[in-house]
């Protein structure tokens, strides 16, 4: 009555939502097939850092990126667990690379892949069997960022800075996260808006700057947010949209159409 013999009820590369549970079992679909949610160990590194339920003593700071690295990947389907935090020590490094992945379809770490004496996560992770894949983008904020593979574990070396990690994990974890799941269309979701104000790029890689994105009127409209830099983690709370600044331009006027990444279910 409700359904035509033929039609396609489930397409592959759906997440399944109850909905969908009932319609398969309705049809007799049992069991079904599916992928299996992705595996994964956050490690933040840093001298500096102390869990975020501890007062900060000079030259400390509390631990954003490991809670929010594992809400992101929850956020995206994915099974998410936390290691210690990794001081800025080879020893320490060369623990996490020979023991993180046993279980891990992904590992993700924040801190240590710039150029600095003590950003040793990219010889170590080598050193212990990852081919390196790439390591640097030209993209702001985010350009030191990492990645390896050994056998079937992948390995995300994300920049320190808060405002890096979240763009980069949005930019490049999520399609990861996706592929593994088995989710079509992989990676973040794009909205084209025009802009509310004119905006003044600084230098000239590919950059992503901070958003709120709105519809008014049938009209999607896209509002910069000002932001002190990569560490400024309040002005990143309140998007919901990053405008992406193609290679090398500097201005863009009012009402300009510009390409946003959405930020989870927020708009």
């Amino acid at each position: 009555e409700s359904v035509e013999a033929g039609a396609l009820l489930l397409a592959r590369g759906r997440l399944l939502a109850p909905s969908d549970i009932a319609l398969a079992a309705l049809a007799g679909a049992e069991p079904l097939h599916v992928f299996r949610r992705p595996r994964v160990s956050i490690a933040v590194t840093g001298n500096e850092l102390v869990p975020a339920s501890e007062k900060p003593g000079p030259g400390q700071l509390r631990d954003s990126n490991g809670p929010m690295l594992e809400a992101l990947c929850r956020a995206h389907g994915a099974e998410a667990a936390s290691l210690p935090a990794v001081p800025d020590e080879q020893s320490a490094v060369r623990r996490l690379f020979a023991r993180a992945t046993e279980d891990a379809d992904v590992l993700i770490t924040s801190g240590g892949v710039s150029a600095g004496d003590l950003d040793l996560l990219p010889a170590e992770a080598e050193r212990a069997g990852f081919e390196i894949l790439f390591h640097g983008v030209a993209i702001r904020p985010g350009k030191p960022i990492a990645l390896g593979r050994r056998g079937g574990t992948l390995w995300f070396g994300l920049p320190g800075n808060p405002v890096s990690t979240s763009v980069c994990f949005h930019v490049f974890v999520r399609f990861a996260l996706d592929a593994l799941a088995g989710a079509e269309p992989a990676g973040p979701r794009f909205m084209s808006a025009r802009l509310a104000r004119a905006m003044t790029i600084r230098g000239r890689r590919e950059t992503y700057s901070d958003a709120r994105l709105s519809v008014v009127d049938g009209q999607a409209r896209a509002e910069p947010i000002k932001s002190r830099g990569s560490h400024d983690l309040a002005a990143y709370a309140s998007a919901n949209a990053l405008i992406r600044v193609p290679l090398g331009t500097q201005i863009l006027p009012e009402g300009a159409l510009v390409e946003c990444l959405v930020l989870g279910d927020r708009l």
